[in-house]
């Protein structure tokens, strides 16, 4: 009987099969390839499930499947790769196939010639579900970082889908390969800084695989928070994010942001416990506060709609990182699938509003404007949403107690902010005649799968402070946690409700009415504002670094080559080098020469005195004869005459 472990990892590698088939002969055979990619997210979807069972059957928390890969087992530096079968992936893994088949129906229904190349957004779905399932089951950090390169090459395939319709696609596309493969390195090099003098990390294997710290930990673990962090795609590295682009925003909100960032929570999460006690930790879990208020403001001033939603993704994995930091991995997971879920549901909603084209049969397109409030719900932390977990142990965990409590305050109200500005400027788009009744159906249902009672077993996810589970938590047995119930001052909760009604008020405010306040304020202060929506110009920065770089280059190459290689002085340099060179060469052949014939003077003489004993006639060997017999008689007659 095959081993679940493998059975989970012979369906990731199907996936990364049916993806490259379809990069291939995808576009002669679309049907054919496209169902397979559906067989493989059923299988997937089919043996987490069955892991699962088979843990709870078998009463076990884990299974590891381990094999080792460069150096011996348990050596400092080996590198050991494996599958760990634990219900956090397993759950984790259940729920991208979900997520995956939706964006796959929706791909393959599509109307012909609506993508160019659809060929590749299935092969970018394969890959990205398959590069997730990898960093979720990943035993060891480095099959996990496999995992998230993975992914984001399957984010890359989507962009190029049509390359060749404009330059800005070509150039977002080129922008997000470059912060994530910058990203992927320094993880790489962090990760190896701090595996240099440790044996290999096996996740639930050993607790205190950190306890002995070295001087140089704290830079490993810098650099790979940094590497993650970049993953996230918040502020300062939110250059491709505030690109526009004319394809499907349903494809690039999944397969660029919401499946890269989940699977870089992957590698997070399962840190977490062994990196919590460095300082780099704390220093970005604050970096991450700021930068979720920066990336907030930034989606505020964004000119159209497709911006403004990336920018709230990514100041919603900016918080996540937050609250991972306050409160630890339980919140900072329920809060992750909230925002995963309800950013699907809202840039679904959207791209359908987006359309030009009508459908014919369907629902009503009111739909669309409660789905997309009901993603913003389930993305900002309402209570009720499973989001709200994270949000209610964030605030009373400590974040709210210390001198810089409005630091935080702050942040969730522009993050709120801005995700109901999305969902009231939804009332400003004219829809489609028909919605099709099978995609408002599957938001429907993933919108169910983000309410708190499916994962806490609790209608408002704790708002009041009291036991209201009706039903087992199961967020809480995905870290076997007894109780997750908030433990705070009630002010507090009521605080985060207000902060909510005045972020949902001053939205309608500022966009649900028949002016939009946003744009007039781009106009009132055009250049403020695209200072602002740019990102702060760091793009630009950027550029102006390579360049000047460059330059510096030029520069240092015309001054050596022109200032210092063609003056008299390097020429004199130059002459005196040669010069002192040939001298010492002939110094060296004469004197190898005396040598050589001192040595050939010595050798010679006893070499020819030798070699005529050898070659001489028997004359002589008679005369040797005799002479070595007198030699000894006279010796023998001297020692007796002395005797």
């Amino acid at each position: 009987m095959i081993e679940t472990p493998v059975l989970l990892f012979s369906a990731v590698l199907f996936l990364l099969a049916s993806g490259l088939l379809n990069l291939i002969w995808g576009r002669r055979f679309p049907r054919q390839f496209g169902w397979m990619t559906g067989f493989g997210l059923t299988v997937l979807f089919a043996s987490a499930v069955y892991g699962w069972n088979e843990l709870i059957a078998e009463g076990e928390l884990s299974k590891i499947f381990s094999r080792g890969w460069i150096l011996p087992y348990n050596e400092p530096g080996a590198v050991t790769v494996g599958i760990y079968q634990d219900a956090l992936g397993l759950v984790a893994i259940a729920l991208i196939s979900i997520l995956s088949g939706f964006m796959m129906l929706d791909t393959l229904t599509r109307a012909p010639g609506a993508d160019c190349r659809r060929e590749r957004v299935v092969a970018a779905i394969s890959m990205n579900c398959a590069g997730i399932a990898l960093a979720w089951l990943a035993l060891t950090p480095w099959l996990s970082v496999i995992g998230i390169s993975i992914t984001a090459l399957g984010g890359f395939l989507a962009l190029g889908d049509k390359w060749g319709e404009s330059d800005e696609e070509a150039i977002s596309a080129t922008r997000y390969a470059w912060a994530k493969w910058w990203g992927i390195i320094l993880i790489c090099v962090g990760a190896g800084i701090l595996a240099a003098a440790r044996t290999p990390l096996l996740w639930g294997a050993d607790s205190e695989w950190a306890r002995n710290i070295h001087s140089h930990d704290e830079m490993g673990t810098a650099l790979l928070f940094a590497g993650l962090f970049i993953q996230l795609q918040s502020f300062p590295f939110v250059t491709w994010v505030t690109s526009s682009s004319s394809g499907s925003v349903l494809k690039r909100v999944f397969l660029n942001q919401l499946g890269p960032g989940f699977a870089a929570f992957a590698l997070l999460i399962r840190l977490e416990p062994h990196l919590r006690q460095f300082n780099a930790f704390t220093v970005f879990g604050w970096i991450a506060l700021f930068s979720a208020i920066i990336t907030s403001a930034i989606g505020l001033l964004q000119p159209t709609w497709r911006q403004s939603l990336a920018c709230w993704i990514s100041a919603g994995f900016a918080t996540a990182f937050s609250i991972l930091f306050f409160s630890g991995a339980p919140g900072a997971l329920g809060f992750l699938i909230g925002l995963l879920l309800g950013g699907l549901i809202l840039a679904a909603t959207m791209n359908v509003l987006g359309k030009k084209e009508a459908v014919a049969g369907g629902m009503a397109p009111g739909w669309l404007r409660f789905l997309a409030f009901l993603g913003v719900a389930a993305g900002t932390g309402l209570a009720g949403f499973v989001s709200a977990v994270g949000i209610l142990q964030w605030i009373t965990s400590g974040a709210l107690s210390s001198g810089w409590a409005a630091v935080p305050i702050l942040m969730y109200f522009l993050f709120s902010l801005n995700g109901w500005s999305l969902a009231w400027g939804t009332l400003k788009t004219r829809p489609v005649s028909r919605v099709s009744w099978y995609h408002v159906l599957c938001l429907v249902l993933i919108g169910a799968l983000s309410l708190a009672f499916v994962w806490t077993g609790t209608i408002t996810a704790g708002f009041f402070g009291v036991d209201e589970s009706f039903a087992p938590s199961l967020l809480n047995s995905l870290f076997l946690i007894s109780s997750s119930t908030p433990e705070g001052p009630l002010t507090l909760t009521w605080a985060y409700a207000g902060l909510q009604l005045l972020s949902f008020g001053l939205a309608y405010w500022m966009v649900g009415r028949k002016r939009d306040l946003w744009l007039a304020l781009r106009e009132v202060f055009p250049r403020g504002s695209n200072f602002i929506s740019s990102g702060f110009r760091l793009d630009e920065v950027a550029t102006s670094g390579f360049r000047g770089t460059r330059k510096a280059g030029l520069w240092m190459h015309w001054l050596v080559e022109s200032v210092v290689w063609d003056s008299g002085m390097a020429r004199g340099l130059t002459f005196s080098i040669k010069k002192v060179a040939d001298t010492v060469s002939r110094a060296d052949a004469g004197l190898s020469a005396a040598l050589l014939h001192g040595l050939a003077k010595t050798v010679s003489a006893p070499a020819k005195f030798l070699q005529l004993i050898q070659n001489g006639d028997v004359q002589w060997y008679l005369l040797f004869a005799i002479g070595s017999g007198a030699a000894i008689l006279l010796h023998f007659l001297i020692s007796k005459g002395l005797t």
